[in-house]
Order: structure tokens, then sequence, then C-alpha cells
């Protein structure tokens, strides 16, 4: 009970910190709801938040998309498409 209690609280206070580093990296160009999305991450419904995401992929690289798409499939635990994405990432980022 105490450990389910612990990662519950670990995982709100990773929500908030990356809900502020989000929030300023906003530039004004995606081509998604910025708001839509932090409603579905605030709601932690990260499926509909990646859903949200994947239907507005970028054409060129784009560093905002990725990081938030990153973090919806870690919330999601969807790790294999995670390590897929960090691929990606880097090799973009090189």
């Amino acid at each position: 009970m105490l450990v389910h209690i612990r990662i519950n609280f670990m995982k709100n206070l990773i929500v908030t910190i990356l809900a502020i580093i989000f929030t300023s990296f906003a530039n004004g160009q995606a081509k998604y709801d910025r708001s839509q999305l932090q409603q579905y991450i605030q709601s932690q419904d990260y499926g509909n938040a990646i859903q949200l995401l994947k239907a507005a992929a970028p054409s060129q690289f784009d560093k905002e998309y990725y990081l938030n798409l990153g973090y919806a499939y870690f919330m999601n635990e969807e790790e294999k498409v995670l390590y897929q994405l960090t691929g990606l990432y880097m090799s973009k980022m090189c």
C-alpha cells in the first residue's frame, strides 16, 4: 500500500515538473491544440494525448512535438514505442 502511494506521488511529481518544462518549450508553432493536450495530460488520459499528437505529426523535426509524444508514451507505459521514439529523436538531434 505504501509503495503504491509513493509511486503515485512520484508520477504526479513528474507530471508537474514535465508540464512546467513543456510550457517553457511552447513557441506557437504546434499544429495541435496545446490546451487540449494539457487537458488530456492533467486528466491522465495519455491514450487520447497520443492520438491527438499522432494526428498532427509534423513534416519536419519539431523538438516540442517529440518531447510531448515521448512523455505521453512514457506515462501510458508503452516502453517499446518510447524506445523507438527515443532512437528517432536522438538521430535527429545528432
